[in-house]
């Protein structure tokens, strides 16, 4: 039955462990995380009902089969690199109330609740955990991370930890080490990462695995997951006013609220706004140019399109041209300011 009771255990040590934390002196020391439910859970993964997914249906191929244009984003006249058809399985991307979003892992099941979040193998051995905090802090990322290490330590038995060393995560510097010990009787290795996106946010991932499967299995789900967190735009600035975009951008700056996709075309999670233009759909993201290249090259591939080929347009637009048997849609990315990227999708 899920969730199991080693699940269980470790959820609440690990609450237990985040509120046990110091905060700065001039605030109460009162958790701001969820209490776990223990609400018996499908055998299968069990799917969120609060959190938005994306939506992933087949795609209508139209039967015209010349290349959309449009006026603000003219192909590039870079050569395309032909690049291979991915084959792997469709990967849900989930969106966690709190303020982050991953990408889950095929085989494992998850649980998510609204600060935090469990992903456990089917034999209960390898398990991850994530969770935020809101509570404000003076301590530094060192005291942060030794402070969970001690607290998780008396609360599980002894833990030994490495030396700790940099991590980054969801493109925001952090720390972390790697622990070992016992649980529940058993040899335990793992890894504990802490970053603090702002002073009053701080986000904790907690991987551990028994019976000597943390090195082959247990870490490649760290892994996995931990490169695919990215955090919304409230959790990664302590600055809440917007950002003019620079006057001269050529494209009109979208205010409607955001669409999971468009035309059967995925739209980051992260998104602030989106508007539908005449045949095209554009928002506007807190993210790097990186970050919605690859995101698009992954979630289009698990789609079943095809990238063609990636080039420089005009107004130093990042062009990408992908297509599905007759069809061909366009992803464009552009600067809006500092902190913003436009995306400009045509299909």
């Amino acid at each position: 039955m899920y969730p199991s009771k080693k699940y269980l255990i470790v959820v609440l040590v690990f609450l237990l462990t985040i509120m046990l934390l110091p905060a700065c002196s001039s605030q109460a020391e009162v958790s701001t995380v969820s209490t776990f439910t223990s609400t018996p859970q499908p055998s299968q993964t069990p799917t969120p009902t609060t959190v938005p997914t994306s939506t992933q249906t087949p795609i209508p191929e139209p039967t015209e089969t010349p290349l959309p244009t449009h006026t603000a984003t003219p192909l590039p006249t870079s050569t395309f690199t032909p690049t291979a058809t991915a084959t792997e399985p469709a990967i849900e991307t989930i969106v966690v109330e709190s303020g982050f979003s991953f990408q889950s892992v095929s085989g494992f099941l998850v649980d998510v609740q609204p600060n935090q979040v469990g992903i456990t193998s089917e034999d209960d051995e390898i398990l991850l955990f994530m969770a935020t905090s809101d509570q404000p802090t003076d301590n530094s990322l060192q005291e942060t991370l030794d402070n969970f290490i001690t607290n998780a330590g008396e609360s599980m038995g002894e833990l030994t930890a490495s030396e700790s060393f940099t991590m980054t995560i969801g493109g925001v510097e952090g720390i972390a080490a790697d622990v070992n010990g016992i649980f529940l009787g058993d040899d335990m290795e793992g890894r504990i990462a802490v970053v603090t996106p702002t002073d009053s946010f701080t986000f904790f991932a907690f991987g551990l695995a028994v019976n000597n499967r943390w090195g082959d299995e247990g870490m490649s789900l760290f892994e996995n997951v931990i490169t695919t967190i990215s955090f919304s735009k409230n959790t990664i600035s302590d600055d809440t006013s917007p950002t003019e975009p620079n006057a001269d951008f050529p494209l009109p700056i979208p205010t409607g609220e955001p669409v999971v996709e468009w035309s059967g075309l995925p739209i980051m999670p992260q998104a602030i706004a989106g508007d539908e233009g005449e045949g095209s759909y554009y928002f506007t993201v807190e993210a790097t140019f990186e970050e919605v290249e690859t995101f698009y090259e992954s979630e289009m591939q698990l789609l079943g399109w095809n990238l063609l080929g990636v080039g420089e347009g005009e107004n130093g637009a990042l062009l990408m041209i992908f297509q599905k048997g007759d069809a061909v849609a366009s992803v464009s990315i552009l600067l809006l300011n500092e902190s913003t990227v436009y995306v400009f999708l045509v299909k």
